[in-house]
């Protein structure tokens, strides 16, 4: 419990679900793999409200939105505050 404790203080808040949570590691894995994904449709203007809003702190906009690539970040939890943050509307999932 001490060792978890620490390595959130050193390392931020999403240690435990990053580095030492079994099902986030199971879960990562299949994140990559996926059928029913978050797609860009349309052009980015750059806002990166969707970067803002994410809990995960994924760099949406530059790693997928601005490639036209669907989102497969192993750390993304599909929880669609990038969809509802965009004010152009450009994420979509199905």
């Amino acid at each position: 419990f001490i060792i978890v404790m620490l390595s959130v203080m050193v390392y931020g808040r999403k240690t435990w679900c990053s580095y030492l949570c079994p099902l986030g590691a199971f879960f990562g894995i299949f994140s990559k793999f996926h059928i029913f994904g978050i797609k860009p449709t349309g052009e980015c203007v750059k806002c990166l409200t969707c970067n803002k809003n994410c809990p995960m702190d994924i760099l949406i906009a530059e790693k997928y939105i601005q490639k036209g690539k669907p989102i497969t970040d192993g750390d993304c939890i599909k929880c669609m505050q990038c969809i509802e943050s965009c004010p152009r509307k450009i994420l979509k999932f199905p």
